[in-house]
């Protein structure tokens, strides 16, 4: 079971997309498999990796990976967003938690 808030990271790409509830991913789940490519994962609040599979209605369904992420993985994959997004002292960028460094990433929006 998912943990949220939740990161997709996209493969090959620095970009991440925040989805802060179940609620919001079962609104916007099939807008995120529009752009689904192999390699897209889902990374939790816990730091829990899924792959992300399309069901016969077109909405994606995470499945776990069985892999994790840790919190330096999480810092460096926000740091590398937060650049590419044209932020400034992304090294500064930090946090206590994977869930906070996960929140990071819907602040980042508002830039």
């Amino acid at each position: 079971m998912v943990a949220w808030p939740a990161i997709i990271k996209y493969s090959g790409e620095d970009e991440l997309s925040y989805i802060g509830s179940q609620s919001e991913w079962e609104l916007d789940a099939a807008l995120y498999a529009l752009s689904l490519e192999e390699g897209d994962r889902l990374i939790d609040g816990q730091g829990l990796v899924y792959a992300l599979d399309k069901n016969t209605r077109h909405k994606l369904v995470p499945r776990p990976s069985g892999e994790s992420a840790t919190l330096a993985d999480i810092i460096t994959l926000v740091r590398n967003h937060a650049a590419q997004s044209g932020a400034c002292c992304v090294a500064k960028l930090n946090a206590r938690t994977i869930s906070e460094a996960i929140t990071l990433v819907e602040s980042l929006g508002d830039l």
